[in-house]
């Protein structure tokens, strides 16, 4: 994050977690149950959630094509723990997926692995985008 988003999240007391706060809280699980209890989200609840999914919040490893990189972001896995989670929670009604810029990914396309989606070929931010959103509208692996 830079200062003036800093400034904002704490002049509006917007919540936000830190690579630090998720693994000192027992890691992403922990953190989104916190998340669920402070938006009062769950099958009882019928509070709408709008996510806005910011890919360079995400680590560069995994999301090069993105204009602001910075390491220690989330984890490919934590990713799709969090869409998956927001997804079970009933209240997720719209998601988007943004700062996703194709040219500065890299030049070849992501390898194709068993257990990949076979629709999905191209750039590796592209897939991993469209993985992500695929977990938000109920993917599972199993």
């Amino acid at each position: 994050m830079d200062e003036g988003e800093k400034v904002l999240l704490k002049k509006h007391k917007i919540k936000c977690y830190s690579p630090y706060d998720i693994e000192f809280r027992g890691g992403i699980h922990t953190v989104m149950k916190e998340v669920e209890e402070y938006l009062d989200i769950g099958p009882d609840s019928k509070n709408a959630v709008h996510c806005s999914w910011d890919v360079d919040g995400c680590d560069p490893i995994f999301m090069e094509g993105t204009g602001t990189k910075a390491r220690a972001g989330l984890t490919l896995r934590e990713s799709h723990f969090i869409l998956q989670r927001l997804f079970q929670s009933k209240n997720l009604v719209s998601l988007d997926m943004v700062e996703v810029n194709t040219l500065l990914d890299g030049n070849t396309d992501r390898e194709h692995l068993h257990g990949d989606n076979p629709y999905l070929r191209g750039k590796q931010t592209i897939i991993y985008a469209c993985e992500l959103i695929l977990s938000g509208m109920g993917f599972s692996w199993l």
